[in-house]
């Protein structure tokens, strides 16, 4: 997704190949509606994002610093 983020400005491709990770991500037939939801509104949020410049320099942004929090951390330091 973040790749696909950085190349929108130079190829409008990358809209569509976004748009469809994003509908292979859907949660299952069986999932909870609630969690059918959430995910619909999380992916309408990004794929609405990535039309505006500011929004999506914010979602990446966003991306980078969630990932780093979320990643395990190193043997003896921390997640930065």
């Amino acid at each position: 997704i973040l790749e696909l983020l950085r190349k929108t400005k130079e190829d409008s491709v990358n809209i569509a190949r976004l748009a469809y990770l994003l509908a292979r991500q859907e949660p299952e037939q069986r999932a909870a509606q609630e969690e059918k939801e959430l995910y619909r509104r999380f992916s309408s949020n990004v794929y609405n994002w990535v039309f505006d410049e500011e929004e999506r320099r914010q979602l990446i942004t966003a991306i980078i610093i969630f990932t780093y929090r979320n990643r395990e951390k190193s043997k003896g330091g921390n997640n930065w």
